[in-house]
């Protein structure tokens, strides 16, 4: 089984080589709408942890400390599609209570928001087009 997450906010990943020796080699720019797929390939490395294989727009694959795919989850710049299903309700709640208070404001907002997650929704399900990004 194949588990994926979404980029919703912009940044940068520092590429580490699968050698606990081996410094930090490039550097990769995960844009917003970008896919990661964790696959079934894991490695250990004594010192540094465990490793997933991430499969990024069917593009390119590259391992990845679990800890950091912790952390980028625990900041906000990744998500799975159920989190993405739960802000589209959020989202639609908000604008059925700001047009019961008649709340102008409030729901251009929400009708943003909305509209970027259908949008970013729409795009993790079709992960069959790469999206290009820049490799510093």
């Amino acid at each position: 089984m194949h588990h994926a997450l979404v980029v919703v906010t912009p940044f940068v990943h520092q590429v580490y080589g699968t050698s606990p020796y081996q410094a930090a080699s490039s550097f990769l720019q995960l844009n917003k709408g970008d896919t990661l797929t964790i696959t079934e390939q894991k490695k250990y490395i004594h010192g540094s942890g465990w490793f997933l294989l991430m499969d990024i727009n069917n593009d390119c694959s590259l391992y990845m400390a679990t800890h950091e795919i912790d952390t980028f989850y625990a900041q906000g710049y990744v998500c799975t599609l159920a989190d993405l299903d739960l802000k589209k309700n959020y989202y639609e709640y908000k604008i059925n209570e700001s047009l019961d208070l008649q709340n102008h404001d409030d729901f251009n907002l929400y009708i943003e928001k909305l509209q970027e997650v259908t949008e970013l929704k729409h795009r993790f399900e079709d992960t069959d087009k790469p999206s290009f990004r820049k490799v510093v």
